[in-house]
C-alpha cells in the first residue's frame, strides 16, 4: 500500500469526526443564536404589542444559514466531493445573488421590518402620522408591512421600506400628556375677561381636561387654562387656548366638545364672534339688455 492510498484511507476515516464536530458546533452556535434572537424578539414584541410568531422567520433563517455552512464544510473535507463542493458553493452563491436581486423589494421590506423591531419607532395601538393626511392607529407590524387603521375604519397596508423612510409623527410613543391649541376669533368690542372666563369654565369642567401645572407654576399664579392673545386681525382679535389631555384621542374630544359648549355660552352671553360679510349687487338684466339694444 503506497503513501497516497494510506492518506486517502485516513482522510476517509476522519469524515465521521468532521461530521460530528461540524454539526455539533453548528448545533451549539444555532442554540445560542436562537436563544438570543428569541429573547430579543420576545422583549421587543412585548413593547411593540405584536405576536412574536410574526418573526419566527428570522430564527429559522439563521438556522438554515448555520447548518448550510456546516454541510459545505463537511462536503469540502471529502476528497471525492471537494471539487463538486466548490462548484456547488459557487453555484449557490450565484443563485443567492440572483434571488436577492429579483426579490430586492421584498428583502428591503424584511430588513426595514427588522429595523422597526430593533429601533421601535412605533408600536401597536400608537397613533401616528406618516404622510400628509395619512393619520391612523397602528394595528399590526409584520416583517413585510405595517397595518394602520384610519379614523374611517379603513386600513393602510404600508410596506416597511416606505414607512421606514417616512418622517413619523408618533403621538403615543412616550405616553405623555398632549397639548392641543384651540384658536378663536373675537370681536374687538368683546370683554376679554368675560370671554376668557367662559372658555376656562368650559375647559375645566370637561372630564378629559388635565391640569398640567407643577407646583412652581401654581405658585407663580399661572392659570389652569392658559389663553394668549396672538394677533390683531382686520376682522377681529385672534386668541389661543392651550388644552391638555392624557392622550391624543382625549385631546381631540376635549377640543371639539369645548368648541360646541363655547358657542352655546357665547350665544347666551351675547358675545359676538366676527365673520366675513359680502355684499352682492344684482342689476336688472332686462333693463340693461333693452338699453344695449337702443344704443346699438
Amino acid at each position: 500500500m503506497d503513501v497516497f492510498n494510506l492518506m486517502q484511507i485516513l482522510s476517509i476515516g476522519r469524515i465521521p469526526v468532521y461530521i460530528i464536530l461540524a454539526f455539533s458546533f453548528a448545533y451549539t452556535i444555532n442554540w445560542f443564536v436562537k436563544r438570543y434572537i428569541s429573547k430579543a424578539i420576545d422583549k421587543n414584541a412585548e413593547f411593540l404589542k405584536v405576536s412574536p410568531t410574526n418573526y419566527n422567520f428570522l430564527k429559522n433563517g439563521f438556522s438554515i444559514v448555520i447548518y448550510t455552512v456546516a454541510f459545505f464544510f463537511v462536503l469540502s473535507k471529502i476528497p471525492t466531493f471537494q471539487k463538486a463542493s466548490q462548484a456547488l458553493f459557487t453555484a449557490t452563491g450565484v443563485f443567492a445573488a440572483i434571488a436577492a436581486f429579483a426579490s430586492q423589494h421584498a428583502l428591503s421590506n424584511i430588513i426595514s421590518g427588522i429595523f422597526i423591531i430593533i429601533f421601535k419607532p412605533f408600536r401597536v395601538d400608537d397613533l401616528i402620522e406618516f404622510a400628509p393626511e395619512k393619520l391612523g392607529v397602528v394595528e399590526d407590524i409584520t416583517l413585510r408591512h405595517t397595518v394602520i387603521r384610519n379614523f374611517e375604519n379603513r386600513r393602510f397596508i404600508v410596506p416597511n421600506s416606505i414607512i421606514s423612510d417616512s418622517i413619523i409623527l408618533n403621538s403615543d410613543i412616550k405616553d405623555q400628556p398632549v397639548r392641543r391649541h384651540m384658536n378663536l376669533l373675537l370681536s374687538y368690542d368683546v370683554s376679554l375677561e368675560k370671554a376668557f372666563g367662559i372658555i376656562r369654565e368650559e375647559v375645566i369642567k370637561h372630564p378629559y381636561h388635565l391640569d398640567h401645572r407643577n407646583e412652581d407654576d401654581i405658585q407663580a399664579g399661572i392659570p389652569e387654562v392658559e389663553i394668549r392673545v396672538l394677533d390683531y386681525l382686520p376682522n377681529g382679535l385672534k386668541i389661543r387656548a392651550y388644552l391638555w389631555a392624557e392622550t391624543h384621542r382625549n385631546a381631540f374630544r376635549l377640543h371639539t366638545d369645548v368648541n360646541y359648549q363655547i358657542k352655546l355660552r357665547f350665544d347666551q352671553e351675547n358675545i359676538r364672534m366676527p365673520y366675513p360679510l359680502q355684499r352682492v349687487q344684482i342689476d336688472n338684466f332686462t333693463d340693461r339688455t333693452e338699453s344695449y339694444r337702443e344704443n346699438k
